[in-house]
């Protein structure tokens, strides 16, 4: 770049860093107790973790075929992995 070009570059630069741009960049505060109530609370702990939930036997998937389209990647996959679990073959 030229002599004459860098030094206009420089002010063109410092022109745009005005106090105005920079206030808008200044991170508000929030509201940090109501957010602190929420996640300090202890943990429950669940006495038995890996029940499994209660399904009406006319919603069981026990020896059932289904056909799932699109199951080799992404959400067809995660629908037939899904499916297995819940019983179907």
């Amino acid at each position: 770049m030229s002599r004459v070009l860098i030094p206009t570059l420089r002010l063109a630069a410092k022109a745009s860093a005005t106090p105005i741009a920079r206030s808008a960049r200044v991170a508000r505060p929030i509201a940090v107790s109501a957010a602190r109530s929420f996640h300090s609370s202890p943990a429950r702990l669940d006495p038995n973790p890996v029940t499994r939930p209660h399904l009406l036997p006319e919603f069981s998937l026990e020896n059932k075929v289904v056909v799932v389209s699109g199951g080799a990647r992404g959400l067809g996959l995660v629908q037939a992995e899904a499916l297995l679990e819940a019983g179907a073959i």
